[in-house]
């Protein structure tokens, strides 16, 4: 699958359609719980320091990391994206750049690296140990990297195989409320069992159909050992897990949450 997954699903977020989502509706959510508890916990380490936000989306997580660090850069590898921040943010340094490309930025230029919203799923497995590596690379000694992935123990949602209408007495009110829902059920359908054949599993990951954007995605999923694992073998130390509802979880514990944010360490020295 390797690039042409990640190909696959930039192309969702070149639509139109979701770059208005990203950009209106769901950049005015503001912070998830587990990010604000994140923010709040890690206070005194990210104030005034270099931040790379990755994956910004709409610009959601801007306003909540730009005031509070000295430098801050933003990189989506969606154009209509990096546009919209752009506009929305004057004199704020937002690039076209994809996350397997981070490494490129330069070594040791940042003190955190915050990739929220499951952004580093859309990689296959052998981009996102590349995005790992080059993350390790851009931070500096005792650096944070932020970020959330799918839990493969976690509950996965399958389209319906019958819609669920909206009633009405009118036979013209019945079909004029229903005929869009209809054919956006007709579309979840066709493209879950597309993708449902692009699925493949691994050694503790699957990369598995994602219902984000009418099922027209292939996300990484992977249990909490192995991700920390992962993090373990790529030079990250002092891995923390926070669940959905921003609460931090005890080493060793076991979530059924759909996803997991990671707070993970660079080491204070590094080894010459």
């Amino acid at each position: 699958m390797e690039r042409t997954l990640s190909e696959r699903n930039r192309r969702v977020y070149l639509s139109p359609r979701v770059v208005e989502v990203y950009a209106g509706s769901f950049r005015e959510r503001g912070l998830l719980e587990p990010e604000q508890f994140i923010l709040s916990y890690l206070g005194p380490e990210i104030a005034g320091k270099d931040v790379l936000d990755i994956g910004v989306g709409g610009g959601r997580t801007t306003p909540f990391l730009q005031p509070v660090s000295r430098r801050y850069v933003g990189i989506d590898y969606s154009e209509p994206m990096v546009a919209q921040c752009r506009a929305r943010h004057a004199n704020v340094d937002f690039r076209v750049c994809d996350a397997i490309d981070v490494g490129r930025l330069g070594a040791g230029e940042f003190d955190l690296v915050f990739f929220s919203l499951n952004g580093i799923d859309h990689a296959s497995h052998a981009n996102r140990i590349t995005i790992l590596d080059g993350v390790h690379r851009m931070l500096r000694p005792g650096g944070l990297f932020v970020f959330s992935s799918h839990n493969l123990d976690g509950k996965r949602w399958r389209p319906l195989l019958l819609p669920r209408l909206q009633w009405a007495g009118d036979p013209g009110e019945f079909l004029s409320k229903n005929a869009r829902h209809l054919a956006a059920h007709c579309r979840r359908l066709v493209n879950y069992h597309r993708n449902r054949y692009r699925q493949e599993w691994g050694d503790g990951y699957a990369v598995l159909v994602d219902q984000a954007h009418d099922y027209r995605l292939l996300m990484y999923h992977i249990g909490i050992d192995s991700q920390t694992g992962q993090l373990a073998q790529h030079g990250f130390v002092d891995v923390e897990m926070v669940d959905t509802t921003g609460r931090l979880l005890p080493r060793g514990a076991e979530s059924r949450d759909g996803w997991i944010y990671y707070i993970a360490r660079t080491p204070a020295s590094r080894s010459t």
